[in-house]
């Protein structure tokens, strides 16, 4: 008989066939690294916002420097505005006081200064004369005669006071002045008492040579002020007259070399180191048991510069004598 045989093959083809399984390819595309770019697009925003924030600041200032010339114009056209009223405030933030201090301070330059040569000395005596009221020389306080040689070394303006009389104001600056006399350097305190007159400083009383150490208590057309320093009171008599002038002329002796004797007879200190030359009187009179005097006197340090100041003492009897209480102090009232 013939044995049936199988067929594997067929049992194998009649089997579901498995689905083969394909691989995956791997990929080789990298996963793209891409962001949205904000930094640059808030740096061109801020850009954008600043030029336009620019753009209108600038247009309203344009407005307003336009609104402003519109004015001024305007101004000029109904012709109110003038060239004194613009100088004057211009010079607003200065004060008269500083000019006079300012001005003060050159003529004093000049004053201890020698000139050097003919135009120096015509340059200089048209500066100091300029300056000078009409009722005051030149030649009575220049110190320049001769074969002085005097040289500035420093002028400072070291205070300043101002008083109203006859409607103007009077100030009184206080200057130290250095300055050397042939091979001696000196230093003093010199008082000018001046106004203010068109722009100039003009210089209404002689200068004041005094020593601010001392005090241990506390236009040239201008005239008429000699009247507004002379000190109001009762006459003395003609005897007491000539003892205070012989008693003045001891104390400036004393006074201009500083000599040890002074605080006897006053409470002021010396200019240390000058000569007295002579002294002129002009007002002695008494006032609330006070006397007081007043006048010029000259002194010198060496060669021929002779200098003159100005004289106010303010002083008391002191038994058969008087005792200097005061000297160029303000003016008494």
């Amino acid at each position: 008989m013939n044995e049936s045989k199988i067929n594997f093959d067929n049992l194998n083809q009649s089997a579901p066939k498995k689905k083969k399984e394909k691989k995956k390819k791997k990929s080789t595309v990298e996963p793209s690294t891409r962001k949205i770019p904000l930094r640059k697009r808030r740096f061109q925003n801020g850009l954008t916002v600043f030029f336009y924030t620019l753009f209108i600041v600038m247009g309203i200032t344009i407005l307003m420097v336009i609104g402003r010339y519109n004015n001024v114009i305007s101004l000029a056209n109904k012709k109110e505005v003038s060239e004194t009223e613009i100088l004057q405030k211009v010079e607003g933030g200065q004060t008269n006081a500083d000019f006079v201090s300012f001005q003060g301070k050159q003529w004093l330059e000049q004053l201890f200064t020698t000139p050097t040569n003919d135009k120096e000395k015509e340059e200089r005596t048209k500066l100091l004369e300029n300056a000078l009221a009409s009722d005051l020389s030149l030649s009575t306080i220049d110190p320049v005669r001769g074969e002085a040689k005097t040289t500035v070394k420093k002028v400072e303006s070291i205070g300043q006071t101002s008083d109203i009389t006859k409607g103007k104001t009077i100030y009184r600056t206080l200057y130290d002045v250095t300055f050397q006399d042939q091979d001696q350097v000196k230093q003093v305190q010199v008082a000018l008492n001046a106004i203010y007159v068109q722009r100039q400083m003009v210089v209404i009383q002689y200068p004041e040579f005094v020593n601010i150490s001392s005090n241990q208590t506390t236009g040239n057309k201008v005239r008429g002020y000699e009247n507004v320093f002379k000190i109001q009171g009762s006459d003395v008599s003609s005897e007491e007259k000539n003892k205070i002038e012989s008693f003045v002329k001891r104390f400036l002796t004393l006074y201009c070399k500083n000599d040890a004797n002074l605080n006897l007879i006053s409470a002021v200190s010396g200019l240390d180191g000058g000569q007295f030359q002579s002294a002129t009187l002009t007002n002695v009179v008494t006032k609330k048991d006070r006397i007081y005097v007043q006048g010029t006197f000259s002194f010198s340090y060496s060669g021929d510069a002779v200098f003159t100041s100005k004289l106010v003492l303010e002083m008391r009897k002191n038994k058969d004598s008087y005792f200097v209480e005061k000297m160029n102090e303000k003016r008494v009232q």
